[in-house]
């Protein structure tokens, strides 16, 4: 590998599984021609880097502390170190106390020759709470195109998908969904692990909910058959730290969101419903099948200017040029 090939560090054996590491590390390497490799925490620095010969290393999310190791390794050979801080980042100082995971983010701080978050409030966090220069590189959207379609079922078929850390939010989000009468509803769950099923049924006992859990497969079909993407959330600093991928991939794959109004989502509410009843965003998405089209196709205009492929991976290959250079 020439020296002048970036990598993008990831630590979880399987990448895909998880969907800020695709984001973060292996559709922005793909689309700039960078590597995207496994780092362990069993696995030793030195040979990695032999091996390798990064030019610029690339370190998203840590799930532990093999990253870490790595970037110390690269500091000493003087290759740039690129930290993407992200949700498990600001989740760490905010919400967990996890004390080890707190030093282990200021210490890739420090490493770091150049900062990155996917959202201007995550950026502004780690501006203020670890006082380093951070730049905003989005994350671009997974899927292809689709065109905007609005064409309600009877039930009106809801779509919730996203990680276990925000199960929490799916009970109290269902049960506000749950006010609107007009028309019969269903609601299917795409997750890695099932949420607590009674206790959603329990809180609307008329909304018919399924599970089944993520693959792929499962999660692109889904967007397929469903006729709203619902995104519940709710106002806390965790959630804040969340990306915008849930709702740029309704968008993406034409589809209406219904959302919470965290600061992230906000920033898109032109191009999906944001706000916290749920029921009535439902009620007029419904009777305004136009708007709902219209909301969609703008969205989708806004993704090839903000959150494409080739856009994030344009403002990637700028921050590496410019530390290959000043390098």
């Amino acid at each position: 590998m020439k020296p002048s090939v970036p990598a993008f560090i990831y630590n979880a054996p399987l990448p895909e599984m998880l969907g800020s590491i695709n984001v973060q590390a292996l559709i922005p390497a793909h689309q700039i021609g960078a590597k995207a490799l496994y780092f362990g925490a069993e696995m030793k620095p030195e040979p990695f880097l032999d091996r390798h010969q990064p030019g610029v290393l690339i370190i998203t999310k840590m799930i532990d502390d093999g990253p870490l190791r790595l970037a110390e390794a690269a500091e000493k050979r003087g290759i740039p170190v690129v930290a993407v801080f992200c949700d498990l980042h600001v989740a760490g100082e905010q919400q967990t106390g996890d004390a080890k995971l707190a030093v282990r983010n200021k210490a890739l701080g420090k490493i770091a020759t150049a900062v990155v978050a996917p959202t201007e409030h995550v950026a502004a966090f780690v501006r203020e709470h670890y006082g380093l220069t951070c730049s905003v590189i989005e994350e671009a959207v997974e899927y292809p195109r689709t065109a905007p379609a609005f064409m309600p079922s009877s039930p009106v078929k809801l779509l919730y998908t996203g990680h276990p850390s925000n199960h929490d939010t799916i009970a109290d989000g269902v049960k506000t969904l749950a006010r609107f009468t007009g028309a019969p509803l269903s609601l299917l769950l795409v997750s890695s692990q099932p949420p607590n099923m009674e206790k959603i049924r329990r809180a609307a006992p008329n909304v018919q909910v399924d599970f089944i859990p993520w693959s792929p497969i499962n999660q692109l079909q889904a967007f397929h058959y469903c006729d709203i993407v619902f995104v519940p959330s709710k106002d806390e600093p965790s959630k804040h730290a969340k990306g915008q991928l849930r709702v740029l991939s309704a968008i993406q794959m034409g589809k209406i969101a219904i959302a919470y109004p965290l600061r992230q989502y906000l920033e898109l509410q032109d191009y999906c419903y944001c706000g916290t009843e749920y029921a009535e965003l439902l009620a007029r998405a419904l009777k305004n099948p136009a708007e709902v089209k219209e909301r969609i196709l703008a969205g989708q205009q806004c993704i090839d200017r903000r959150f494409s492929p080739e856009v994030c991976g344009d403002k990637w290959q700028t921050l590496i040029d410019k530390l290959t250079a000043a390098r």
